[in-house]
């Protein structure tokens, strides 16, 4: 809770499907996909990189879906925002 604190976002549910897939449910609707495994590492990339470069436009995600290797996958609301280039735009952590 902590992070999430820290992230400045609520967790309204945590759950695991039927087939071992990990998942939560931020206070706005949010899906967050974490699947069966490596959970711990796709949490810490959520906090790391899918927080802060989408916290601007939090309320018009659907899911993102952190199950990918190297990256992730959002769902918008609405269709994707029309600036998306200068979202995505994030510099280089590594």
């Amino acid at each position: 809770r902590g992070k999430l604190a820290e992230a400045d976002l609520k967790l309204a549910s945590l759950g695991v499907d039927e087939r071992g897939a990990w998942q939560l449910v931020l206070g706005g609707g949010q899906e967050i996909r974490l699947g069966r495994r490596d959970i711990d590492e796709r949490l810490y990339r959520f906090f790391d990189v899918v927080a802060p470069t989408l916290a601007p436009l939090l309320k018009r995600v659907e899911y993102v879906d952190l199950r990918y290797t190297n990256g992730f996958a959002v769902g918008w609301r609405d269709g994707p925002p029309e600036n998306l280039a200068a979202v995505a735009a994030v510099p280089d952590r590594g």
